[in-house]
């Protein structure tokens, strides 16, 4: 027995469509929960990513979050903490 299925553009665009939705559901990336301030604490990111503070350190550490350290404490912007969600 064979059975032949005809498939239109539009049932295959809505497959596409289907698939990456699907896609990006299995994996999820970090959402930031709230963005309304300009600077955050590494205990304020790694709040937000749902991450430990000594992964947002080490992470800074090894180049992969950029950060300023104006005194004994680094502070992330949230240009930076976007780009690191965005690149990660």
């Amino acid at each position: 027995m064979e059975i032949t299925v005809k498939l239109t553009d539009e049932s295959i665009t809505q497959l596409a469509q289907k698939m990456l939705e699907i896609n990006k559901n299995a994996v999820k990336q970090p959402e930031i929960k709230e963005v309304s301030k300009e600077y955050y604490t590494t205990k304020e990111a790694a709040d937000l990513l749902k991450v430990s503070k000594q992964t947002i350190q080490n992470h800074i550490l090894k180049g992969l979050l950029k950060a300023s350290k104006p005194g004994k404490s680094y502070i992330i912007s949230k240009k930076q903490l976007e780009d690191y969600v965005n690149n990660n």
